[in-house]
């Protein structure tokens, strides 16, 4: 056996049963909250997984971590690692399926609103509503001009000529604005 695979299981077993309901409803919780208003439709949907999203990536996060498909790392607690492997699942599977669906879904950037799918008859509607909380501000225009175009926050730093941290503020300035 090898000295990982020794530690794994060594570190597994020195959880206790409460520890791992705790990690496991603290996953839940987060699932819960992360996934809010994105599992009617579209990748997170009960029709595309067969079971509850929550449900879905908290037994993935489980069953990667206890089968060593995943390295538990030393400086993290449980409750942190099986967050990451869930974050990690869950953006393989939006990746996969958007490629599976092609043009019957588009993502409006990931970076406006973690995941955000919409239909591609709404998707205008949802550029007019960004261009109306923007439009006194031509920086923010220029930014959703180039989501519009772009899919990544590199693509869209080189097409604004600004630095990926700019880009960051950028989106956090919009968000500020659609939440108002």
């Amino acid at each position: 056996m090898s000295v990982f695979k020794l530690n794994h299981c060594e570190r597994l077993d020195s959880v206790s049963d409460v520890e791992w309901r705790e990690a496991m409803e603290c996953l839940s919780n987060y699932l819960t909250k992360k996934l809010a208003g994105k599992t009617v439709s579209g990748a997170f949907s009960e029709s595309v997984l067969g079971v509850s999203a929550v449900e879905y990536f908290s037994k993935l996060a489980f069953i990667r971590l206890y089968s060593g498909q995943w390295k538990w790392k030393e400086s993290l607690g449980l409750k942190t690692q099986l967050i990451r492997i869930a974050r990690s699942e869950m953006s393989h599977h939006l990746r996969n399926w958007l490629k599976s669906e092609g043009p019957q879904a588009v993502r409006l950037d990931n970076s406006i609103s973690e995941s955000l799918l919409v239909e591609d008859d709404s998707l205008d509607v949802a550029y007019e509503i960004a261009l109306s909380a923007a439009k006194d501000d031509p920086q923010l225009v220029a930014y959703i001009n180039a989501v519009r175009d772009l899919n990544n926050y590199d693509d869209i730093a080189k097409e604004l000529n600004i630095s990926k941290k700019a880009v960051y503020a950028l989106q956090r300035r919009l968000i500020r604005r659609l939440k108002k």
